[in-house]
């Protein structure tokens, strides 16, 4: 993975997905406490015990060294990239509702 030397947080990533996913996100509290709302369901909550204790309060990287010896650059903007992700993510989803609805245990098709 290259740095893009562009910074956005978890909250501004979920948000890029849900706008790509066609949900429009309503957020109740910041921070820790936060919880979001899609059609008055709580659809995410932020946990503390999912947090690193090690984390770092600001991780941004600088591109300059791939771009200079490289001739690198980015093929897709962070929209892009969500997009694909969240789609791919979905399809894969309704794969295994569609094989879990027709009687098929996700577990034995990965023996």
């Amino acid at each position: 993975m290259i740095a893009t030397e562009v910074q956005y947080g978890v909250s501004q990533l979920i948000e890029k997905t849900t706008v790509a996913l066609g949900i429009q996100i309503r957020w109740e509290r910041t921070g820790v406490d936060g919880v979001g709302y899609w059609n008055d369901q709580s659809i995410i909550k932020i946990d503390p015990k999912y947090f690193c204790p090690t984390e770092v309060e600001i991780l941004l990287g600088d591109p300059s060294k791939a771009i200079w010896k490289l001739r690198w650059s980015p093929e897709l903007t962070l929209n892009q990239m969500i997009e694909e992700m969240a789609f791919t993510d979905l399809a894969e989803t309704k794969k295994h509702a569609l094989l879990k609805k027709h009687g098929f245990s996700l577990n034995s098709l990965s023996e």
